[in-house]
């Protein structure tokens, strides 16, 4: 495991997460190629939410960490990362691990002057 082991900040709870969705069953790959996914729905990418996404694209250990879960249970997924230099780790970290990147913009949100997403409750946003 990319992260170090057991017990990292961050760490064990971006796979937990990652784990916790990826992990049903009818989602993994050999579900979706054997089965044609869950309820006959075929999964394509995956997006961290919230607080996780966030975290991801600050941190390259939660960014690996997340990377690294989605290719354990399903590598053909796409990786969805924040678009501009700031997704950089976030795209990164899929790369390294084989996964294809999409990056994605938010044209309705403002963005703080170093590239990340503003706090929907500031002043203007």
């Amino acid at each position: 495991m990319v992260c170090g082991g057991v017990g990292r900040p961050g760490c064990d709870e971006a796979v937990a997460a990652v784990d916790g969705v990826l992990g049903h069953p009818g989602l993994t790959h050999a579900d979706q190629e054997e089965k044609g996914g869950a309820n006959g729905t075929v999964l394509s990418h995956v997006k961290p939410h919230g607080s996780l996404y966030l975290t991801a694209v600050e941190s390259e250990e939660t960014a690996l960490a997340v990377a690294e879960a989605i290719a354990r249970v399903n590598r053909p997924l796409i990786f969805v990362t924040l678009a501009g230099q700031k997704g950089g780790i976030m795209a990164r970290a899929g790369r390294e691990f084989g996964l294809a990147v999409a990056h994605e913009a938010f044209p309705d949100r403002a963005y703080t002057p170093e590239g990340t997403l503003a706090p929907r409750q500031s002043a203007g946003r």
